[in-house]
């Protein structure tokens, strides 16, 4: 990843896509999908604490760009390029509630536990926006859910 952050606009690694606007090349795509994933774990590039929906049009463009100074894309596949990242940043917030975000302990504890990753002001958005009453309606739904298609499984498993 350093050699990728490192490597000048003139020496762009080349990304070849096939009809359905997926990269083909299996060594460069991982090198693609990989520096896309780091930019979506930054927050400074991407923040965590807001839906990608609500990120600007314009800070989307500069991602794109930014991403254009390492690696030589054909036109026209942004959108290509714009869907990987709100895969990306979705997948990562549900890896920082999952690993770090607990609603049972008290907001002192939860500003405590802020992941070395993210930045300050972005957790504690964060946290305001999982405490809040709906949001943890949700959560405790989700994990219910859960546990029922493991009864679920266990149980036809049982079956056979």
């Amino acid at each position: 990843m350093p050699s990728i952050w490192a490597r000048e606009e003139r020496d762009r690694i080349p990304v070849l896509f096939n009809e359905y606007g997926q990269p083909v090349d299996k060594e460069t795509s991982n090198s693609l999908s990989h520096f896309m994933g780091s930019l979506a774990r930054s927050g400074k590039y991407c923040p965590v604490d807001i839906s990608w929906h609500q990120v600007s049009t314009t800070k989307k463009g500069m991602l794109v760009n930014f991403i254009e100074t390492k690696f030589d894309l054909p036109p026209g596949f942004d959108d290509w390029i714009l869907k990987s990242f709100a895969k990306k940043m979705r997948n990562w917030r549900a890896r920082i509630k999952k690993d770090y975000y607990d609603p049972s302990l008290s907001l002192q504890e939860q500003i405590k536990s802020n992941p070395r990753r993210v930045r300050p002001d972005q957790w504690m958005n964060l946290i305001d926006n999982w405490n809040k009453e709906e949001a943890k309606v949700y959560y405790y739904n989700e994990l219910f859910q859960n546990k029922l298609k493991v009864s679920i499984l266990c149980f036809k498993i049982f079956l056979y």
